[in-house]
């Protein structure tokens, strides 16, 4: 079953990605964007990805937080990782099994973007993945982009595949 338009700008999401170097990204629509096209198809597997990723993924090491980012795309004053620790949690717990995570910038700023919260010391490629998961997740190309080198990913981007 689709995940439902309206559903999807009330529901803060999770969502996966990889791109054109097989790394993969971990992104939150923070309840007010949409599913790129080939995620919202299923929300089985949706569902699937999401858990396989939050329950049974391997931790491959550690990570580092991208302060500047945060300061610039949250718009305030960026206390440290020790003391933004609820917020940091989910990105940092993707990024820990290896993949780059990112936030979705305001709705009120022009030209939304996704900013890099968290980045993997360790990169997660689709090819470690399980099959069946491999599988949901390379529906989901980031063409065009380097997740390594990315600090924003546009949000027009990632709504067309």
């Amino acid at each position: 079953m689709q995940v439902d338009p309206v559903i999807q700008q009330t529901t803060d999401f999770d969502w996966f990605g990889v791109d054109e170097e097989g790394l993969l990204g971990y992104f939150t629509t923070a309840g007010f964007k949409l599913l790129p096209r080939s995620v919202a198809g299923s929300a089985e597997d949706l569902n699937l990805v999401t858990d396989y990723f939050k329950m049974h993924a391997d931790v491959l090491g550690s990570h580092r937080v991208d302060d500047e980012n945060l300061k610039n795309a949250l718009n305030r004053e960026w206390k440290g990782e020790h003391k933004e620790t609820r917020y940091l949690r989910d990105f940092i717990s993707m990024a820990d099994k290896g993949l780059f995570s990112y936030d979705i910038g305001s709705h009120l700023n022009p030209g939304i973007s996704y900013f890099r919260v968290a980045s993997p010391q360790i990169p997660l490629t689709l090819e470690d993945l399980p099959e069946h998961i491999r599988q949901i997740v390379s529906r989901t190309i980031l063409k065009g982009l380097r997740l390594k080198n990315e600090s924003h990913v546009p949000y027009e981007a990632t709504v067309e595949f």
